[in-house]
């Protein structure tokens, strides 16, 4: 059985709400500069965290 996750919005504020502030202003900064909603920013720095070969930031330049 295969399960699926949704990340929400709520989600994301929440873990963001919760880091030091230089780390929270730093992930929604790079969110604005990507245009990229903050559940997806949070998803891939814990991603980026627990995967050395995980996509990273600088491959989502546009």
């Amino acid at each position: 059985m295969k399960w699926k996750i949704k990340f929400f919005t709520s989600d994301a504020e929440a873990i963001l709400g919760r880091l030091p502030e230089q780390i929270r202003i730093a992930l929604t900064e790079r969110a604005s500069e990507i245009e990229y909603p903050s559940e997806v920013i949070v998803e891939m720095a814990i991603a980026i965290f627990l995967d050395s070969e995980a996509l990273v930031f600088a491959d989502c330049s546009q």
